[in-house]
């Protein structure tokens, strides 16, 4: 009998490496905004196929998709593959991006569902400026982000120099995987803020803000600043208000198990104020 262990794989010395690196600020960061982004997505009621329209229907599988990557971009970075875990995250933005667009715009829902049509980002970018009216400045700040992270998403010398050591004797590719704590981090930072930029897609994607529960809002607001390191006043609210609001709102709602009997009997239904045959 032997008591030699076999060697673990680079993959999982990497992961045992990268439980340290999740415990840092920008870990629990990473963390915390992923998680948020699942909590929002986890609370849309489901709906029955008779109450499914096009646009809601196109925008949460996009976010649902959205999600699904960041969670792929967290496992790729565990075990080391920072490259292609930076690469994953440009799926993220273009998916989100898209969302909040499809949510607004039930034509390209239609299209995107029907005709399994691709909308580029470029497209994306120019439907959001018009319909919020940014300055080409502001509007040119996405052009930027993107392009950055098309950097990684394709076979630039950007994207392959990681992998590449510059000895004396001449140039070593690694195919190896090896902990880099500071690639590591920066990874870990870029996740979070595309999983923030995800979630203010949601929120933009609802028909109102106010829709939204305020706790997961002001979450949001303060997840932010820490990750931004700035205050960003645009996004204050009365919280207070926001709530007494929100709880107002959903004690109006009725079941939906309810709504039939309610129009039934409501004097101002179309059932009874209708001509009668």
């Amino acid at each position: 009998m032997t008591t030699d262990q076999e060697p673990v794989s680079d993959d999982i010395a990497h992961a045992l490496q990268a439980i340290g690196g999740f415990s840092t600020p920008s870990g629990q960061q990473m963390t915390e905004s992923v998680n948020l982004l699942g909590q929002l997505l986890a609370q849309i009621p489901s709906t029955a196929w008779d109450d499914t329209f096009v646009n809601d229907f196109s925008a949460r599988a996009c976010l649902t998709r959205s999600y699904r990557q960041l969670r792929a971009a967290i496992t790729l970075l565990t075990y080391g593959y920072y490259g292609e875990a930076l690469a994953t995250l440009r799926e993220v933005y273009e998916s989100a991006g898209l969302a909040r667009v499809l949510a607004k715009d039930a034509k390209m829902a239609e299209q995107w569902i029907k005709k399994g049509q691709w909308f580029p980002d470029s497209k994306v970018r120019g439907w959001i400026a018009d319909a919020w009216d940014l300055s080409e400045d502001k509007a040119g700040i996405y052009g930027q982000h993107y392009k950055r992270m098309s950097a990684w998403a394709h076979p630039t010398a950007s994207s392959s120099m990681h992998l590449v050591t510059f000895g004396e004797a001449g140039p070593s590719f690694r195919t190896e995987t090896v902990y880099d704590a500071t690639f590591f981090g920066l990874c870990m930072k870029e996740i979070a803020a595309t999983a923030v930029f995800a979630c203010f897609a949601v929120r933009n994607a609802a028909a109102n803000e106010a829709l939204i529960d305020p706790a997961w809002r002001k979450q949001l607001h303060e997840l932010t600043e820490k990750i931004s390191g700035e205050e960003l006043e645009h996004l204050q609210r009365d919280w207070d208000a926001e709530e007494r609001r929100f709880e107002a709102l959903v004690e109006r709602v009725r079941p939906e198990a309810e709504l039939d009997d309610h129009l039934r009997e409501h004097p101002l239904s179309w059932e009874n104020l209708k001509p009668k045959e």
